[in-house]
């Protein structure tokens, strides 16, 4: 019931966070409390993105000149209009305020070698964003659970990456038709 001296001093909880398994009985130590205890050996509890796989930096893509038919030049003209950052920042305060949902999402779709991830990564690069790409064949399981659990934890891993970033990141799923 956090009635306990460690509870009130939140150095613990019961609390179960997003992205923790723990059992009805077990208490978990708060950042405070781990702070406190491991200082000196430094411990760092900020998300490092290299504990999650399909980290693609921006700086790291290398520029492709891509061909596109009038139609879908001028689509993918507008999303990259809509990633410049102030652009973005005034679209989601526009979308805040009347109760949306700050995000959006693009479907690309075509036939195998079309380009579609090689645009995404071309949007990233000339945006300045980093992609998280997430392979949806990695994720699948036959275990009940386990993979809604496993697309919880992409999604928590995406937000606490984003909230570290200078630039919100894109988080890719290729080959999405897959779920």
């Amino acid at each position: 019931d956090e009635s306990h001296i460690l509870a009130k001093d939140g150095l613990i909880t019961t609390e179960v966070q997003e992205n923790i398994l723990v059992s009805q009985n077990d208490l978990i130590l708060t950042d405070k409390a781990i702070k406190l205890l491991l200082k000196e050996y430094d411990f760092k509890l900020k998300f490092n993105s290299t504990d999650i796989k399909g980290i693609i930096k921006n700086n790291s893509i290398i520029a492709k000149t891509l061909s596109f038919n009038q139609e879908n030049q001028e689509s993918i003209d507008r999303l990259k209009n809509l990633l410049d950052e102030t652009k973005l920042a005034t679209i989601r305060t526009q979308l805040s305020s009347k109760g949306w949902c700050t995000g959006f999402t693009c479907l690309f779709y075509g036939t195998p070698g079309t380009g579609k991830t090689e645009t995404v990564m071309q949007l990233a690069r000339e945006t300045g964003r980093d992609i998280m790409q997430v392979d949806i064949s990695s994720i699948r399981t036959k275990w009940y659970g386990e993979t809604e659990r496993k697309i919880k934890k992409i999604f928590s891993d995406y937000k606490e990456y984003a909230n570290q970033s200078h630039t919100t990141p894109i988080l890719l799923f290729n080959e999405a038709d897959a779920i």
